[in-house]
């Protein structure tokens, strides 16, 4: 490249600058063009002042409320689910854990937890098990410990094998999944989950 790099650099601030100023575009969107920018020149051997150019970025700002589900949410969403989709609901209320991590958890990955002596458990449940970078345990309530049970009792009776453990109350075969769709086939359209959700919440 015959282009003398700092005007190389000026140039680059400069779109930084529209983008962020005029355009109105995201952190993200200017962070994901800065680079491949970078790489482009990297690839061409040019060295470029990076920690220059991305002082112009500014700084990454959420633009939008994080917060979980309302109680009221949460039962309008439990009034019209079958008894799979109150397992979903409530894990996810519950635990915390993301809709992506539902489709990887097995009953294996379920473990009984007795409270106290008046027959009261949760469920102690190991999540993104594959992966260990991101695997963490968490507990259900009360509640959707026996809206699990529920559902397992009702896939009992249409058929599947599927069985509790008399002595630890946890179910079996381990390698069976904790949702599954009518045939066994795997579970989940993510997307369909949440545009169910959401679609559930607007009426």
């Amino acid at each position: 490249m015959k282009k003398n790099v700092k005007i190389i650099e000026a140039e680059i601030i400069e779109t930084i600058v529209h983008m962020k100023e005029t355009l109105c575009l995201s952190f993200s969107t200017i962070n994901t063009f800065t680079a491949s920018v970078f790489h482009f020149f990297e690839m061409n051997d040019v060295i470029l002042n990076k920690r220059k150019i991305n002082k112009f970025k500014g700084e990454d700002e959420t633009k939008v409320e994080f917060r979980s589900y309302s109680t009221e949410e949460i039962s309008k969403l439990l009034s019209v689910c079958d008894k799979r989709g109150k397992v979903e609901v409530l894990l996810m209320a519950s635990t915390g854990m993301r809709v992506g991590a539902l489709p990887e958890i097995m009953l294996k990955h379920l473990k009984r937890v007795n409270i106290g002596n008046q027959g009261t458990y949760v469920y102690q449940i190991t999540v993104y098990a594959k992966f260990p970078k991101y695997k963490y345990i968490t507990f259900c309530t009360l509640e959707c410990a026996k809206v699990i049970d529920e559902y397992f009792e009702l896939r009992k009776r249409y058929g599947e094998n599927i069985n509790q453990d008399i002595k630890t109350g946890n179910w079996l075969p381990p390698e069976a999944s904790l949702l599954i769709l009518h045939n066994k086939v795997k579970i989940i359209k993510l997307l369909q989950i949440m545009k169910n959700f959401m679609q559930i919440l607007s009426k």
